[in-house]
């Protein structure tokens, strides 16, 4: 199994989750984040569109580098915020 499903429920628009993961019988481990980001609240004609975009590339490539981006997940479009997974690189990575 590679991956699995997790509900997390409670977790509002601007909460950080952090969940870590382990092997038992193992040093395996890995920490996954998930955090969400507000972007501009823009319009919906295509250059807000590209605004929107921007805002996450940028929020993207400025983010703590010890961790690596795993899953920008679906919003909903009217929300103000938009949730990101993340996993802590590792000394193997």
């Amino acid at each position: 199994m590679r991956s699995i499903c997790i509900p997390v429920k409670g977790i509002s628009e601007g909460d950080i989750a952090e969940v870590e993961v382990r092997v038992l019988k193992s040093d395996l481990v890995w920490k996954y984040r998930l955090e969400s980001f507000k972007l501009p609240n823009t319009g919906k004609s295509p250059s807000d569109t590209i605004k929107r975009i921007d805002s996450l590339r940028k929020l993207i490539k400025e983010y703590d580098q010890s961790w690596e981006l795993i899953q920008i997940l679906d919003t909903i479009e009217a929300s103000e915020y938009v949730h990101i997974l993340y996993r802590k690189k590792t000394k193997n990575d």
